[in-house]
């Protein structure tokens, strides 16, 4: 009875906080912005470009673009984009146009890039509404390595 009534008291404390990035707003870049968040949080990016590698290394949290792929990007010269870390749970990846530049540069290893081992999976990824395309050096647009409950929902990947 007395959870009942706690949970109905402090309804706070079951969901995350949002963090906003972009001009203007509380975060200048997604990097930062992820580093800050803790489980449970969303992260609502607002349109621009955005450079750097983005490393999530936190479960359960989401990255989630406000306007879509056609005015909210991540762009990476030389190296992945986005990189899920062994071992990361449960985080939603959504509505990004993400690219390098094609035939120049090192080659990338995936400008997405969901890497476990084989003790520690990444597993229940959500990756949504994404343009992935233009791996540097004809590198992968998407790898994934002991992974599992992946779902790459209304994305399109190009690499010509």
């Amino acid at each position: 009875m007395w959870r009942i009534i706690l949970i109905y008291l402090f309804p706070f404390c079951l969901y995350g906080a949002t963090l906003t990035v972009g001009r203007g707003y509380t975060y200048s870049n997604i990097i930062v912005a992820v580093s800050a968040a803790k489980r449970g949080d969303t992260i609502r990016v607002y349109p621009g470009t955005y450079t750097g590698r983005i490393m999530i290394r936190k479960s359960n949290i989401k990255i989630i673009s406000q306007a879509g792929p056609t005015v909210t990007k991540i762009y990476v010269p030389s190296q992945q984009a986005v990189y899920f870390s062994s071992g990361v749970k449960d985080v939603t990846l959504e509505g990004f146009e993400i690219y390098s530049v094609r035939d120049a540069g090192v080659l990338i290893d995936g400008l997405v890039n969901l890497e476990g081992s084989a003790n520690n999976y990444v597993e229940r990824i959500i990756i949504r509404g994404c343009y992935i395309h233009d791996a540097g050096n004809d590198g992968d647009c998407l790898k994934m390595i002991y992974c599992k409950d992946i779902l790459i929902e209304k994305c399109v990947l190009w690499n010509p």
